[in-house]
Formats: structure tokens, sequence, C-alpha cells
């Protein structure tokens, strides 16, 4: 049976008078990242839920705050579930990394922090960490590339 992939992001979203409304968004994909469109995607046990759009994408707002579950399903698919906690700020939930990307760190099983040749990212604010090593490995890939523009522009 075919799976499907869930790729979320929370936000918390606030405004006067109101009660924190958490909003809930992501991309509904299979496994050779393809979009699913009409998909079904539920916040369990409550009845805020949506569908996919064409190109995979969905957003729910809830008021809920805590641990939830995210469930989607297709027809011919695999039912997928995520859980997430809502109302705590972002949190970005990616399932894999493609080919040539290097996964530099994980929570849960799940990406946060990733390389690709001179490209580096991250699902959270390392400059609010303790951990200095993120920092570090920017530096180094930033000097790798000075010198390697300077080679270049020397050969020229």
């Amino acid at each position: 049976m075919r799976h499907i992939l869930l790729f979320l992001v929370t936000g918390l979203l606030s405004g006067a008078a109101q009660a924190q409304t958490t909003r809930l968004s992501g991309r509904v994909t299979d496994q050779q990242d393809q979009a699913l469109p009409g998909v079904t995607v539920l916040l369990k046990g409550t009845s805020v839920g949506a569908s996919s759009d064409v190109n995979g994408n969905f957003e729910l707002r809830t008021d809920q705050q805590g641990p939830a579950q995210v469930a989607a399903s297709y027809v011919g698919y695999k039912r997928a579930e995520q859980a997430v906690t809502l109302g705590g700020g972002d949190v970005v939930l990616v399932e894999r990394a493609g080919p040539g990307v290097h996964v530099l760190a994980e929570v849960r099983g799940h990406p946060v922090a990733v390389r690709q040749g001179d490209l580096l990212a991250t699902s959270f604010h390392p400059e609010l960490t303790g951990d200095v090593r993120l920092h570090a490995l920017f530096v180094q890939v930033v000097r790798a590339s000075i010198a390697a523009e300077a080679t270049r522009g020397r050969a020229s």
C-alpha cells in the first residue's frame, strides 16, 4: 500500500479579546514527493478538518492547546498520523530529507538541522540555545566558501 507523508507547521495566532488560535498548515505528498490534492486532514478527536489543495497544501485553525494528533487519509493510501503540540509557537516537522541532504540533528526522529553543500537550514533558532556547534559549522562553511571563491578569482 502507498504511504502519505505529512509536512506540518504550527503557528500561534492571537488577537485582542480572542482566545489564542493555533494555525496548523502543511503539505501532503506521496513517497515520490508528488503533491496529493483532496487528502482529508483532521485534528483527531475534534471536528476540525480540511482537504489539501491542488498543491497538497492545507490549513487548520483551532483553539485547542497542547498535545494532539493530526491524521491524513486518502483513497488507496495508508492513513498517516503525526503527533503535534498546539499553541507552543512554531514547530516544523519534516519526515525525511532528500538526496544530497545531510541531516545534522534530529529530534524524536525528525530532522531539525540539515546541510546541502554550502546551505544550512534549521527548524529552530540556534542563537537561542547555548550550543555553539551550529554557529561554528556556519563559520567553517563561510570560510571555505570565501577561500574557494578567492582561488577561483586567482585562476581567472
